[in-house]
């Protein structure tokens, strides 16, 4: 299939209405517009909230919630799913489908549907909603624009690859990674800024500030980039590859490996500044609060770590496999493991407060926004609940 791009900015109604007609011949979509859709409305635009990731909430909550709505969608949630502009969450599932829901009474505002898989979370930018679909058969991706205003698609890129990990927005673009080892970054009218061609396939989710992009891959390296230039910076070799994410912090990376080490790297020499063992490989990220480092891996373990040197301050077996990541409050961690269940967990002894059970496996990682927080099964159960503050 002959690779293609198209690099304008806007296309014309002609090609827009074309494209909408291509949905509707499918036969299942429901074009959402969003009429009353604010240009600089809050914003949740990336799975992790920013470039870095973070997945801190400096709020003390009770062990309590309250369910506000619950939706049922066509396929099953990923670990990251969703994304919200204003009064709108768009929510990606494993079918093929974005949907959009409202954020106040879930009601379904509408769905757009494909014939292959949406594995990484949307993202957004003011009215665009941005989203891959990779190609089941063939090794291909197509990165959409579509206007939630208007109900059209701007633009679209197709690339070579598989988009599986999470994309990072920027505020004059955004950067996509395939499976087979390409970064590339694009800017919003869909012109590529650099490409950068990886030695390995990468299984892992990067995370950026505003000079450097951070990654790893499946033969252990730790690869810094310019972000601006796509420039190689620097790269660290470690003995075991890497599937989980990476966060940062006060000029620090925080990441773990597939030997279950996790590891504290220099942003600006590029040295380990410290590793500990959690026993097992993670595919989540770790989460920051400051003072200590939260991460599980998949055995079940929870383990809290001192963020100066790595020292352990408490482990929590689960005996559930911890996929996703987890949420960290003042007081309390909430953490969805493999095992049916959402636990609370006191954040300072690591003693688990509460358990709440569902009928399905919990796969999504929790997403808070406004007092409520999301919470979803691979079956492809959408639950809001509100919050209960102390």
């Amino acid at each position: 299939m002959k690779l293609r791009q198209k690099n304008n900015i806007v296309k014309s109604v002609t090609t827009a209405v074309f494209f909408l007609s291509l949905f509707y011949a499918e036969g299942c979509n429901k074009n959402f517009i969003i009429p009353d859709a604010k240009y600089n409305a809050v914003s949740v635009e990336m799975f992790g909230e920013k470039p870095e990731r973070n997945f801190y909430v400096q709020k003390n909550i009770s062990d309590s919630l309250k369910l506000k709505w619950s939706v049922e969608i066509n396929g099953g949630l990923n670990t990251s799913a969703v994304a919200l502009q204003g009064e709108t969450i768009f929510c990606s599932d494993l079918s093929g489908r974005i949907y959009a829901f409202n954020l106040k009474d879930g009601k379904e505002l509408g769905y757009l549907s494909y014939k292959n898989l949406i594995i990484a979370a949307p993202i957004v930018n003011q009215l665009k909603l941005i989203y891959a679909v990779v190609e089941a058969k063939d090794n291909l991706s197509t990165i959409y624009q579509y206007d939630i205003k208007t109900g059209k698609m701007v633009n679209e890129i197709e690339i070579a690859g598989k988009v599986i990990k999470e994309m990072i927005r920027l505020d004059d673009g955004f950067i996509v990674f395939t499976e087979q080892g390409n970064v590339l970054r694009f800017h919003y009218n869909s012109r590529k800024i650099w490409e950068y061609k990886n030695e390995s396939f990468i299984h892992s989710n990067a995370a950026a500030d505003n000079d450097k992009l951070i990654f790893g891959d499946d033969n252990g390296s730790v690869t810094t980039l310019n972000i601006k230039t796509g420039e190689l910076l620097s790269r660290v070799k470690l003995q075991a590859g890497i599937e989980g994410g990476f966060t940062i912090y006060d000029n620090r990376v925080y990441f773990g490996d597939n030997s279950g080490n996790v590891h504290s790297m220099d942003l600006s020499t590029g040295k380990i500044t410290w590793s500990a063992s959690i026993g097992f490989k993670t595919v989540s990220f770790p989460i920051i609060d400051g003072n200590s480092l939260f991460i599980g891996n998949v055995r079940g373990d929870l383990i809290k770590l001192n963020l100066k040197d790595g020292s352990q301050s408490w482990k929590l077996e689960t005996k559930g496999n911890l996929n996703a990541t987890g949420l960290v409050f003042e007081n309390l961690i909430i953490q969805p493991d493999y095992n049916k269940r959402i636990l609370f967990i006191d954040k300072n002894d690591g003693r688990i407060v509460k358990e709440i059970y569902f009928e399905d496996k919990l796969r999504l990682s929790p997403f808070f926004f406004n007092d409520l927080i999301f919470i979803g099964t691979e079956t492809g159960k959408l639950f809001a609940y509100e919050v209960i503050y102390n």
